[in-house]
């Protein structure tokens, strides 16, 4: 657990942190680490989720057609970093298996 002080110079809350460390079973190390997310920020989310939820319940289908091509358009774009990654992983497990 970390802490660090939060607020301007003359009001200072502790606020403990949490850190999420996310292991590979490829080789057990860590892939990567991230704070926890804080309660006001969970709220926040679950808060601007109903909102978008009611925006996305209003919204046609041809328009809704248009956001999910638009999404496949962006995942395409993403080809490179995916296929590293997926080749990176593909590539632990043969070196880990091989004879």
């Amino acid at each position: 657990m970390k802490h660090f002080y939060a607020g301007h110079q003359d009001q200072h809350e502790i606020v403990t942190m949490s850190i999420q460390k996310t292991i590979t079973p490829i080789d057990n190390s860590v892939y990567l680490e991230r704070p926890l997310s804080t309660q006001n920020e969970i709220d926040n989310v679950i808060e601007n989720s109903k909102k978008s939820f009611q925006s996305w319940k209003s919204t046609s289908i041809d328009d809704r057609i248009k956001i999910i091509n638009k999404f496949i358009d962006n995942l395409i774009a993403l080809k490179p970093e995916v296929s590293k990654e997926i080749c990176w992983q593909i590539e632990m497990v043969r070196k880990k298996t091989s004879y």
